[in-house]
C-alpha cells in the first residue's frame, strides 16, 4: 500500500522541525498534525497552489532579490473587516527553517513578542 502524500508531507515537516507527527486523530478527535518545541503545526497538502498567495509572496521574493540580500520575504494576507493582528504571515518553509537556524532562541522570542500590531 502506498503512503498518502499528505501523510508524507506531515512526516517531512515534523522531521525538518525536529518534532513529532501526531496523526489525524487522537481518541477520535481531530488534532493538530505536528508539534515541535514552541510550534503547533497544521500541514495543508494541496494539489494546486493558492494563486493569490503565490503571487503576493512572489512579489516579496522579487523585491528581496533587489535589496541588500539580507531581507526575508514574507507575504502578509489581511482579510477585509478584520484586525491587522489577525492577518496571516506566509513564508516559504525552507526560508523559515533557515531563519530558525540563523536565529538564537532569544532572537526568535523577541521577534514573536514585540507586541501587538496596531491597525
Amino acid at each position: 500500500m502506498t503512503e498518502k502524500a499528505w501523510k508524507r508531507a506531515e512526516r517531512n515537516v515534523a522531521r525538518a522541525l525536529g518534532g513529532e507527527q501526531l496523526g489525524a486523530k487522537v481518541r477520535g478527535v481531530a488534532v493538530i498534525d505536528v508539534t515541535s518545541g514552541r510550534f503547533v503545526v497544521e500541514v495543508a497538502h494541496r494539489q494546486e497552489p493558492i494563486a493569490y498567495i503565490d503571487h503576493e509572496l512572489g512579489q516579496a521574493e522579487r523585491a528581496a532579490m533587489l535589496m541588500d540580500g539580507n531581507k526575508i520575504p514574507i507575504a502578509v494576507i489581511h482579510y477585509a473587516n478584520t484586525h491587522t493582528s489577525s492577518a496571516l504571515v506566509v513564508i516559504r518553509f525552507g526560508r523559515f527553517l533557515k531563519f530558525l537556524e540563523d536565529s538564537s532562541a532569544d532572537a526568535l522570542h523577541s521577534y514573536v513578542h514585540r507586541g501587538e500590531v496596531t491597525g
